[in-house]
């Protein structure tokens, strides 16, 4: 199970209780949108009809966008970094969500230069490679935006994982459950498809029949998603959940339904 976020090619810092992914650039492909689609389009969500592609990309980019998401929650419209950031140029994004708040790395072709002159003339402050905000009205819900470099931006709630980000070295170590023999883990999906692939990282060797048959969702009770036939790797065991029709919701964004707990209830550590 790989740590570090290659498609945004850089790595998150600190140690997030929650890693997510997503490619921007094949998930566009794959839904048929143009290039340029923007998954920062929050427009596309209140006005969603059936089927709508760009809706079903916001849905699945929002988790990895914490900087756009949040800011929606608490302002009901972009922050200062939201707007200064042109999503329809970001081609991949990696977030990380711990207890010291948010990180989201971003791959675009947009200019730092042109993001940082924005926030500048809003009132954001130059602090070596990364810009703080803490002082600008309204406070962005992640305050600090940093160049990390090759294209990559990185916005963060603290200063120190900014810079760490920056700097380029600290890895994200994805999900680890605070028990058992469950070193760590990753869940994913394909864009329009309801089932959700984990893969656990088991200390001392995976068993395929220490793996249920169904794990409860985040947003219901017990036994609402079937586990399929689980594949062992070594210290490594995947296996597809599948959630019943009424519960496909929770796992439209890329996966961020399968939350740090199923991981628990899906494998038996004896």
């Amino acid at each position: 199970m790989p740590r570090r976020c290659s498609g945004a090619r850089g790595r998150l810092p600190g140690d997030p209780k929650q890693g997510l992914y997503l490619d921007l650039e094949a998930a566009r492909e794959e839904l048929g949108l143009p290039d340029d689609a923007d998954p920062a389009d929050w427009d596309a969500l209140r006005n969603r009809e059936e089927g709508d592609p760009l809706a079903e990309f916001v849905s699945a980019a929002s988790p990895t966008l914490p900087h756009v998401q949040d800011s929606r929650v608490k302002y009901f419209e972009l922050d200062a970094v939201g707007e200064a950031i042109d999503h329809s140029q970001v081609s991949a994004a990696a977030a990380g969500v711990g207890d010291d708040g948010s990180v989201t790395l971003l791959q675009s072709d947009q200019s730092f230069d042109e993001i940082a002159q924005e926030l500048e003339e809003g009132g954001f402050e130059r602090n070596g490679d990364v810009l703080v905000g803490e002082s600008a009205g309204p406070e962005p819900v992640l305050p600090f935006v940093g160049d990390a470099g090759d294209g990559r931006i990185v916005v963060a709630s603290t200063a120190e994982q900014a810079e760490r980000a920056v700097a380029g070295d600290e890895e994200a170590s994805g999900v680890t459950p605070d028990e058992g023999c469950i070193t760590g883990w990753a869940a994913g999906r394909e864009i329009g498809e309801p089932e959700v692939a984990v893969v656990l990282r088991i200390d001392d060797g995976a068993q395929a029949d220490r793996v249920a048959d169904e794990v409860p969702l985040l947003t219901t009770g017990a036994g609402d998603a079937a586990v399929g036939e689980p594949e062992v790797d070594g210290d490594l065991v995947e296996a597809t959940v599948t959630p019943t029709p009424e519960d496909e919701d929770a796992t439209r964004g890329a996966g961020s339904g399968i939350g740090g707990s199923i991981a628990i209830e899906l494998y038996d550590c004896g």
